[in-house]
Order: structure tokens, then C-alpha cells, then sequence
């Protein structure tokens, strides 16, 4: 945010702010020029409040791809882009059912603890007072029972609680997430909680398993559309398969799980000696879970080769958490080739996907150019004989 007094802030989630929330929030989806909005709002306050409000509007028109109620809602940029969305969040919150209060710690604007407390009375933690305030204020507008409270790690007492959620932050080491490096970190988490309560750690998806975490947690990878969005670690009885893995994807209100036995991410590769009727690509989340192997033993399909994530076979019915495409030709990734073959078969728009291909290959296909009437994706591939093209029509997609 733009301000940094405390008072500005309880003004903005006050109900003296509403008006010119919704007046600024009505000029932008009315395209009107910001610049004018902008001094409009400066004669009527200060110059950090008219910031404030105009960012607000801005971040809640943002927050409607997460949040009902987002129009009425409360955000900071970075809160905003790291709350779980409503569906996501309610997904998680089934797992606790516990009698007592549940705690968010590091909550920053509630996108989890909305939905924590239409479980039971919850409170948000967060160290930062702005997003602890915005979290109370989130909780308002959705007539929810709970609080949130302005709080460091260190200064809490596990035994209040019944349960809890970590959102902890995040720096990267290298490209990855690691949980020494959260905050707090993944050790002062594991120590601090009592064993026997139900526990969801949200990580980044590609977050390594620490050593400390003991081996009959749960770890679970959620995601929406075609993202993982997030790792979560269940420990505390939380549990749904403890000591395993679970690849999660939320559609339309709809979850649909993949859960093999323990030990699953072990399996080796199955590699294809050939191209099937059909391949299938397994969601991000089955990938982020190491399960891919897992998911192709189940459906008798085989990679199309070694750490490729494409699998091939016949026509396999129970995989929801795959796309899947019915093989057209499969010819050497030859550009010209594919650019007759297309042409021939009167294709127009083209989708192209790739896999251990270079981005000299996949840029040199996607300059082909297509005038006809049928829709194609062509899946760029090494094989164990060869790197292939290969020309499908898409059957299904998550």
C-alpha cells in the first residue's frame, strides 16, 4: 500500500470509506480516466488516502478472481497474490474438524481463514499490522466469527488452540523454496506445535521434503485450472493417508484426488516402445507430487521417454487428472513435414506443446503458418528412438 499511518488505514476499512470505494471502484469499470479519478478523490481527502482508495479499488476488482465478496473485501498487492482462493482455502478447511478455536498463523488478509471459520470461532496471526487489520475487516464483511490478532511467532501460545494453519513466508534459496528459510521456519514449526493437533503447513509447490518432518505426515499438492498452486504438509491426525502423497486439482467447486499407496513416488519408469492411440499429459500437480510414474502404472501407459512427462497407451477412461489427445501421425520433427501435413489436413488454429525440446525447434513450429478450418495441437517430444512431432486432437482437459 501507498500510506503508512495507522490511522489512514482504520479510516480505509471504516465506513466513512465505503462511498468513495465504491465510486472509484464504478469509474474503473466504467473505463473512466484514472488520472482524473485520481484528483477527484484529492479534493474530497488527503493525497494517502486517495492513493489508498484508488489502489484499493484496483487490488478489489483483481481479488474477484478469488473471492466472492471481493468488492467489499480489504487487500495489500503481495497479501492479495498469496491468499489461497475461496475454493482452495474451502477444500483445506474440511479436514479440521475439530472442537476448539482454529488458529491462521501468518494469515496476512484471510484468504484461508474465511474459510477456517465457517469451520469453527477462528483467529488470524500475523506480524504485520496492516494485513492483521484487513484480515479483521475481511472477516466482517463475511459475517464470520473469529478475530485476527497482531502478533509475532514467538509471542504466541500453542496451548489456545485446536488446530492450525501455517502460511508461513517464503525466501528462495537458489529457485526453491526451503523450509529453513521460511518464516517462521519449517524446524521452529515442527517443534513448537503439540503432536496431537491437526496441522496444515502451506509451502511453495516445488518446496523439497525437509528432514525434520516426521514420516507420517501427509503431503498434499493442490492446484486449480492447469497450476499447482500450493504444497501442504497435514500433520496431527489431519492426515488422510499418512506417510504418502496426494495430487489434488479443484474445478468448479469439484476436487478430484489422486492418492496411490505409500511409497508410489518411488516406482521407476515405464518407458514406451512406441506411440499409442492416444497420450495424455498429467496435471501440474501430479508432476509437482512425483506421482507420474505412479499415475501411468495405474492406467497401464508408459512415458514416451526417460524424465519426459508425456505418457502414451490406449484408451484409458479413469484419468481426471490428465489431458488427453487422440494421435493424429506422428512424424520426425522436421518442420517442413509438419507444415505439409497440417496443410493437408486442412488445420487452421494449432496449439503447440513441448517437452525437452529447445526453444530453437518449438519457436521455428510456431512460426508455421495454418488457413484452414480444424483445430490441432502438435506435441513436441523426444522418443527412445527419435525426437518426434505428434499431431493430435485434444480430448480432454482439467
Amino acid at each position: 500500500m501507498v500510506v503508512n499511518e495507522k490511522q489512514d488505514f482504520e479510516w480505509l476499512v471504516s465506513a466513512q470509506a465505503r462511498p468513495f470505494l465504491s465510486d472509484v471502484q464504478c469509474s474503473i469499470a466504467e473505463r473512466e480516466n484514472i488520472l482524473r479519478v485520481a484528483k477527484r478523490l484529492r479534493r474530497e481527502m488527503t493525497s494517502q488516502r486517495a492513493a489508498a482508495v484508488l489502489e484499493m479499488a484496483q487490488l478489489r476488482i483483481r481479488g474477484r478472481k478469488k473471492f466472492q465478496r471481493a468488492d467489499e473485501m480489504f487487500f495489500t498487492r503481495r497479501s492479495l497474490e498469496q491468499a489461497s482462493g475461496e475454493d482452495i482455502a474451502h477444500h483445506k478447511s474440511l479436514r479440521f474438524r475439530v472442537d476448539g478455536v482454529l488458529a491462521d498463523i501468518c494469515c496476512g488478509i484471510g484468504g484461508d481463514l474465511l474459510a477456517l471459520a465457517q469451520r469453527a470461532f477462528s483467529v488470524g496471526i500475523d506480524k504485520e499490522p496492516v494485513t492483521a487489520l484487513f484480515a479483521a475487516a475481511n472477516l466482517r464483511v463475511n459475517d464470520l466469527p473469529g478475530e485476527s490478532r497482531c502478533l509475532k511467532f514467538e509471542e504466541m501460545d500453542s496451548e489456545e488452540f485446536a488446530a492450525f494453519h501455517f502460511d508461513p513466508s517464503r525466501r528462495n534459496h537458489g529457485r526453491k523454496t526451503v523450509g529453513d528459510l521460511l518464516q517462521p521456519s519449517l524446524p521452529s514449526i515442527l517443534e513448537w506445535i503439540p503432536e496431537d493437533r491437526p496441522t496444515a503447513i502451506k509451502v511453495a509447490p516445488a518446496t523439497p521434503v525437509h528432514h525434520c518432518t516426521p514420516p507420517i505426515a501427509e503431503w498434499e499438492w493442490i492446484g486449480d485450472g492447469r497450476e499447482c498452486k500450493q504444497q501442504v504438509i497435514w500433520l496431527g491426525g489431519a492426515q488422510t493417508l499418512p506417510g504418502g502423497r496426494t495430487a489434488t486439482v479443484i474445478k468448479d467447486g469439484k476436487s478430484f484426488q489422486f492418492s496411490p499407496p505409500v511409497g508410489s513416488e518411488q516406482l521407476p519408469q515405464n518407458l514406451a516402445a512406441g506411440i499409442g492411440d492416444y497420450v495424455y499429459e498429467p496435471h501440474a500437480t501430479i508432476l509437482a507430487s512425483g506421482l507420474t510414474d505412479a499415475m501411468a502404472a495405474k492406467n497401464d501407459l508408459a512415458r514416451l521417454a526417460k524424465n519426459v512427462a508425456y505418457l502414451t497407451g490406449g484408451d484409458c477412461l479413469e484419468s481426471p487428472l490428465m489431458s488427453k489427445f487422440q494421435v493424429i501421425d506422428v512424424l520426425p520433427m522436421e518442420v517442413k513435414k509438419i507444415a505439409r501435413e497440417l496443410v493437408r489436413l486442412d488445420a487452421g488454429v494449432v496449439e503447440y506443446k513441448r517437452r525437452s525440446v529447445s526453444d530453437v525447434f518449438y519457436d521455428a513450429f510456431k512460426r508455421i503458418k495454418t488457413r484452414g478450418s480444424k483445430s490441432f495441437v502438435v506435441l513436441l517430444s523426444p522418443t527412445l528412438r527419435e525426437s518426434v512431432a505428434i499431431i493430435a486432437k485434444r480430448v480432454r482437459e482439467l
